[in-house]
C-alpha cells in the first residue's frame, strides 16, 4: 500500500518538475503578437470594475469596450485579475499560463489513466506536456483560451466519467462546461465527447444526460448571441476566409496532413500560418487526400472489427478535434496554428496508447517512450527560444511559412519599436502587397514613415504617413489605432481646426479612447479654446488615469498653467 501512495505522489510530482525545468527561461518572454491588442494596450482588462462588461463583448479593444465577435469573457478576465495584482508585467502572465498547461497534464494524465495502466498513462501525459505542438498554447498569451477551455473541459469529463451521476455530479457537469464555453467556444468539443462517452460506456442514463448537455449549452448560446451574435469574423484578414466553400474543401487534405505531420514529427513550427493551395497537384492535394483516406479507413476498420469501446472513443475524439478545425464547418483566423491541436493530441496519443498497451515488453517500451519525452522536449525547449519578442519569433517564422502577411507586418512591426524604420518599410510594403485588404499592416507602414517625418520633417514622408493611414481607416474603419495615429500627424503638422475636425468625424465611427481626447485637448488648445481643451482632457484622464502624459494635461490645464505644446511621440 505505501509503494502505491509513493508511486501516485511521485506523478504528481513529476509532471509539474519536467514542466517547471523545460519552460522555466521561458518566464522571461515578453508580450508579443495579439498580446498588445488583447492585453496590454486593452483598458477593458485593466481595471476590476470592468469585468461584468468582458462578458457582453468580444475580447479586443483599444478603450473600455470590447469589440470583435471572438467571444472568450473568462480569459479576458483572467486578464484583468492578473493586470490588478501585477501591472503590465509579463511573467505573472507566462507563469500562470505555464501552472494551467502542468495542470492540464495532470488532468489528462487522470483521464488516461481510467483506460491504460499507471506507467503507460504517466509516459502519454509527458508526452503530452512536453510536445512542441503544444509549445504555442503554453508561450503565447493570447492562448491562454486554449488553456483554460481545457481546464475546465478536462474536469468536467472526469465528471461525466462516473458511473453513477447524481444530481450534485449533474451540476457540477454543467457549471463546468459552461466555464469551458466561456474561455472559449471550442468548449462545445468537450461537451460532445462527454455526451459520446456517456452514450458509448453507460447508455442507461444517456437521455438524460444528453437533455442537460442541451440546457447546459442554452445559456451560453443566449449569452454569445446577446453580447456578439453568432456571424463569422467580418473583417476576413485571413486568406482562408475569402475563399468559398468549395475551395476551403480543397485546402482540408493538406491542413489535415499538416497537423498529423506536426504531431509526428515536429521540426517546422510557425505562428500565423496563413497559406494556400492554389492547384490540385500532386503533392499539394492528391497525396494529401489519399493518405487521409487511408488513415481514415483504418480508423473505422479498426473500430469496426475490434469493437473496442476505448479505441472508438478516443477515435470519434480525435477525428472532431482536427475536423472542427480544418476549416470545413467554419473558416477560422489563420489556415493552421498549432495551439488548435491542444484538444485532438489528447485523442492522438490515447489511440497510441490503446496500440502500445499490447505491448508485452513494457521495460523496453518505457526506455523508448522516456527517450521521445526528451527529444520532444529539447525540440520544445529551442522552439520557446523563438518566443522572446515579436522580433525574434517573426524574424524566425517568416522564413518557415512564406508569403505571410502577418508575419511580415510582425517584423516590420517589431523593427519599428527598435527605431529601424527604414529597415520595416520593405516588410510592410511585402505585407500590403499580400494582403492590400487589411488595415494593421498599411497603418504600421503609416507609423513607419510617420516616425521619419518627426524626425527630419520631411513633407513626403508625412504625406506618404497620412496616404498609409487613411487607407488603413478605410479598410478597418473600427479599428482604433490608425485614427490614433493620424491624430498625432494632424495635431503636429496640419492645421489646428482640420485636426478638430479629423476628431469630431473620427466619434461617429469609433468611441474615442484616452489617447484621442488627449490629441483633442491639445488641438482646441492650440486653438485658443481652453474650455473644450479641459473638457477633452477631463476625458482622457477619465479613461485612463494611470497614463502620466493625460493626467499631466489634466491637472496643467485645471490649475490654469501654460504648457509647452512640443508634438507627441509615438
Amino acid at each position: 500500500m505505501r509503494k502505491i501512495f509513493f508511486f501516485k505522489y511521485n506523478i504528481l510530482f513529476l509532471i509539474p518538475l519536467i514542466g517547471f525545468l523545460l519552460y522555466f527561461q521561458s518566464l522571461s518572454n515578453g508580450f508579443v503578437l495579439d498580446d498588445n491588442i488583447q492585453l496590454t494596450e486593452n483598458l477593458a482588462v485593466h481595471s476590476l470594475k470592468n469585468i461584468p462588461l468582458l462578458f457582453l463583448g468580444g475580447s479586443f479593444g483599444g478603450s473600455t469596450t470590447l469589440q470583435g465577435i471572438y467571444y472568450k469573457p473568462l480569459m479576458s478576465t483572467v486578464f484583468t485579475l492578473l493586470y490588478a495584482f501585477f501591472g503590465a508585467s509579463p511573467m505573472p502572465f507566462h507563469l500562470f499560463q505555464l501552472i494551467v498547461h502542468i495542470i492540464n497534464s495532470l488532468l489528462v494524465y487522470f483521464l488516461l489513466r481510467k483506460f491504460f495502466k499507471n506507467n503507460l498513462s504517466l509516459l502519454l501525459s509527458l508526452i503530452f506536456l512536453v510536445h512542441p505542438i503544444n509549445s504555442e498554447t503554453v508561450l503565447y498569451i493570447s492562448a491562454l483560451q486554449d488553456q483554460l477551455f481545457t481546464l475546465f473541459g478536462l474536469s468536467a469529463l472526469l465528471v461525466a466519467t462516473k458511473k453513477v451521476l447524481g444530481y450534485k455530479d449533474y451540476f457540477l457537469f454543467a457549471f463546468l462546461i459552461l466555464l469551458s464555453l466561456l474561455s472559449k467556444e471550442a468548449g462545445v468539443l468537450y461537451l460532445l465527447i462527454s455526451v459520446v462517452f456517456r452514450f458509448i460506456f453507460y447508455k442507461k442514463d444517456f437521455i438524460k444526460f444528453f437533455l442537460l448537455s442541451i440546457l447546459t449549452f442554452s445559456p451560453y448560446l443566449a449569452l454569445r448571441i446577446f453580447s456578439v451574435g453568432l456571424a463569422s469574423p467580418k473583417s476576413q484578414a485571413f486568406f482562408i476566409m475569402r475563399i468559398g466553400f468549395w475551395q476551403r474543401i480543397e485546402n482540408v487534405p493538406a491542413i489535415i496532413l499538416y497537423y498529423l505531420k506536426t504531431m509526428v514529427f515536429p521540426k517546422d513550427l510557425a505562428v500565423s500560418q496563413n497559406w494556400l493551395i492554389h492547384a490540385r497537384n500532386f503533392q499539394d492535394f492528391y497525396m494529401p487526400t489519399f493518405i487521409i483516406l487511408i488513415i481514415l479507413l483504418a480508423l473505422f476498420a479498426t473500430m469496426t472489427f475490434s469493437r473496442s469501446k476505448i479505441f472508438i472513443f478516443f477515435s470519434i475524439w480525435f477525428l472532431l478535434g482536427v475536423f472542427l478545425h480544418s476549416n470545413l464547418l467554419v473558416a477560422l483566423d489563420g489556415t493552421v496554428s498549432d495551439r488548435w491541436m491542444y484538444f485532438p493530441i489528447i485523442g492522438f496519443l490515447a489511440l497510441a496508447g490503446t496500440i502500445l498497451q499490447r505491448v508485452k515488453k513494457e521495460r523496453l517500451l518505457a526506455i523508448l517512450i522516456i527517450i521521445l519525452v526528451i527529444v520532444l522536449s529539447i525540440r520544445t525547449f529551442i522552439r520557446s527560444l523563438d518566443w522572446k519578442s515579436d522580433f525574434s519569433i517573426s524574424s524566425h517564422d517568416v522564413y518557415i511559412t512564406k508569403d505571410n502577411f502577418a508575419l511580415e507586418n510582425t517584423l516590420g512591426s517589431a523593427l519599428i519599436q527598435q527605431g529601424q524604420y527604414k529597415e520595416a518599410i520593405p516588410y510592410l510594403e511585402q505585407s500590403t502587397r499580400l494582403a492590400p485588404y487589411h488595415w494593421i499592416n498599411w497603418n504600421n507602414l503609416g507609423v513607419a514613415y510617420l516616425n521619419m517625418g518627426f524626425k527630419s520633417g520631411n513633407k513626403d514622408d508625412l504625406n506618404k504617413a497620412e496616404k498609409y493611414l487613411n487607407k488603413a481607416i478605410e479598410n478597418g474603419q473600427e479599428y482604433y489605432l490608425p485614427y490614433e495615429n493620424m491624430g498625432l500627424l494632424v495635431v503636429d503638422f496640419r492645421d489646428p481646426n482640420q485636426a478638430v475636425n479629423f476628431f469630431q468625424t473620427s466619434s461617429k465611427k469609433i468611441s474615442l479612447n484616452h489617447r484621442l481626447w488627449f490629441l483633442l485637448a491639445i488641438a482646441q488648445y492650440k486653438l485658443g479654446d481652453k474650455e473644450k481643451a479641459m473638457e477633452a482632457a477631463k476625458q482622457a484622464y477619465y479613461l485612463n488615469p494611470d497614463d502620466s502624459t493625460s493626467t499631466q494635461l489634466y491637472y496643467a490645464l485645471f490649475n490654469h498653467q501654460n504648457i509647452n505644446i512640443a508634438g507627441p511621440q509615438l
